[in-house]
């Protein structure tokens, strides 16, 4: 586990200073705990400056960014930035959003901040992190971020150990890798996905250069639970020769998932759209063209796989079904195409063409429709990718 710590210089207090701690001030015991005490555990880095800390991730590559502390534009910067690359984000509030800290100098300083930054970076954060029963309350009444956890200060509190403090932060970290494991997959665990699910649905038995590391199968395992394929991908990882029983997903502590995704079966039978504009050409279209019941569910599925990808409920599974009907049953393509450009869904059809055979390796042979890569193509890519869904 690697993580990554921001802690602006003004948290800091030196040691050899006469001037009363604050709460929000981060003393030299505790900065050596959270670091060289986790040595053992995790590799950790910390950053004192936005620069510093964006030449490390770049060399370290961190599952989680820990940022401390609130009121300050450099660390608001820095979350914004590593959410955009889509690191994981802790966030420390050190006390800084009690009332009796958000009095001081709040008409000319905290509120202009508030409005500006710091609320949101209170909401969009993976995971807050409280240091006492009354700030969890309070951040419990005013309701930005459920996701939090309360780990006490070794260095001022006799309830806990130093190793204490540290089992929690591991086990705490690790929550908050297992709720953002699509995130957090590299490249190439992408792949594996890909593989491991082609692997299922086709049948094949592929042999791997070596085990894939725990850490990757289980971000994998985690993602397809979450998409609704977990079963095909542990029969591909079968295939591959891969171990992937030993985890229970259902046993793994997660914070609730802010995208509620559909991961039963895509709707092949009726059309989701609720407009009647719709529903009326999708009529019209079964009383010209008579489809067989493939070339119709085809249809169907087209179209419902469009109206949840919009919504962001379209989940893997549904992909893969729409993949093996394609793939493995009888219908005439000539048809489909008809169908496909009377409902002026033929270019989103082509485009989707072009997805499948990136991620599930469909053959030009098995599409109706010849694949388009282009702008929209990319747009799509990127809707899939901030949805979860590949």
């Amino acid at each position: 586990m690697r993580i990554l710590h921001f802690i602006h210089e003004r948290m800091l207090v030196a040691a050899d200073t006469e001037t009363p701690q604050r709460s929000t001030d981060i003393s030299p015991a505790y900065l050596s705990v959270i670091t060289t005490g986790m040595a053992e555990k995790a590799n950790v880095q910390v950053a004192k400056t936005f620069a510093q800390l964006k030449q490390l991730a770049k060399e370290k590559k961190p599952d989680i960014i820990h940022i401390h502390g609130c009121w300050n534009l450099s660390a608001y910067q820095v979350q914004h930035w590593a959410t955009h690359r889509r690191y994981a984000v802790v966030l420390s509030l050190h006390n800084d959003m009690q009332p009796w800290r958000i009095r001081r100098h709040f008409w000319l300083h905290k509120l202009p901040l508030l409005i500006l930054y710091q609320r949101q970076a209170i909401k969009s954060a993976d995971a807050i992190h409280v240091f006492s029963h009354s700030e969890c309350q309070r951040m419990e009444r005013m309701k930005w971020n459920s996701r939090m956890a309360l780990i006490k200060n070794s260095t001022i509190s006799d309830i806990v150990s130093d190793e204490q403090m540290t089992d929690e932060w591991m086990a705490f970290y690790q929550k908050v890798i297992d709720s953002n494991s699509f995130r957090l997959m590299t490249d190439e665990d992408k792949v594996l996905e890909n593989e491991m699910l082609h692997c299922a649905i086709t049948n094949n038995t592929v042999t791997t250069p070596s085990d894939i590391l725990a850490d990757s199968l289980r971000k994998i395992l985690i993602h397809a639970s979450d998409e609704g394929i977990l079963d095909a991908v542990k029969k591909g990882a079968v295939l591959m020769q891969q171990k992937s029983d030993e985890l229970v997903i259902d046993t793994i502590e997660r914070f609730p998932q802010r995208l509620k995704k559909e991961t039963g079966p895509l709707e092949n039978e009726k059309i989701l759209p609720k407009r009647r504009l719709t529903k009326t050409k999708f009529h019209n279209l079964l009383q010209d063209e008579k489809p067989s019941e493939t070339e119709q569910q085809l249809i169907v599925m087209l179209i419902n796989i469009q109206h949840e990808l919009k919504h962001r409920r379209l989940s893997r599974r549904h992909l893969m079904e729409f993949y093996q009907t394609l793939r493995f049953t009888e219908y005439d393509e000539d048809k489909f195409q008809r169908m496909t450009k009377q409902l002026k869904i033929q270019k989103f059809a082509a485009r989707l063409m072009q997805i499948l055979h990136e991620t599930f390796y469909l053959e030009e042979g098995f599409m109706p429709i010849s694949p388009v890569d282009d702008k929209r193509t990319n747009k799509l890519r990127k809707s899939l990718l901030q949805s979860n869904t590949q």
